[in-house]
């Protein structure tokens, strides 16, 4: 749900902000209730192309500045998706997981490339992202999670 909060804070501060997640998905009906825009979209293996074509056309509608997705497999959709839209937005990654798998082949290295900036929640995923994935190591940067400092404030308990 860290792209939820995210969502929520950024909307706070102003911005302009929209959620894409898989339909009928937690997340999608937590936006929802927190009054974050989200389409139920990413995700469909099974139709890949329709899922890309969607994806583009919502693109397309909505001259989108920045997409950040919290999930690497999703770079499936979105990097042809903003190819076949034309569309110029920065695209950023937060990588949450360690890896084992090499993905220096040449398609890994065109839906890498795309990325603007890769975000490690640690140091030990920033050194995982170096070793597995075709990005340059000035373009990984540790980001930790952040928690409310309210909600978790012993004095409450």
């Amino acid at each position: 749900m860290q792209a939820l909060m995210t969502s929520v804070e950024l909307r706070k501060r102003g911005h302009d902000v929209n959620l894409l997640c898989l339909p009928r998905s937690t997340l999608l009906r937590e936006a929802n209730a927190a009054g974050i825009p989200a389409v139920g979209l990413i995700g469909n293996d099974k139709n890949a192309f329709g899922t890309i074509k969607d994806l583009s056309r919502l693109l397309k509608s909505y001259e989108y500045d920045v997409i950040h997705t919290h999930l690497s497999h999703d770079l499936w959709w979105i990097v042809p998706a903003l190819k076949l839209s034309s569309s110029d937005a920065k695209l950023f990654l937060t990588k949450h997981m360690a890896s084992g798998v090499k993905k220096t082949d040449p398609l890994h290295r065109f839906l890498y490339g795309r990325l603007q900036g890769t975000f490690a929640i640690s140091n030990y995923i920033r050194t995982s992202v170096l070793n597995t994935c075709p990005v340059p190591e000035s373009s990984v940067h540790v980001l930790p999670p952040g928690i409310s400092l309210v909600e978790f404030d012993s004095r409450r308990y």
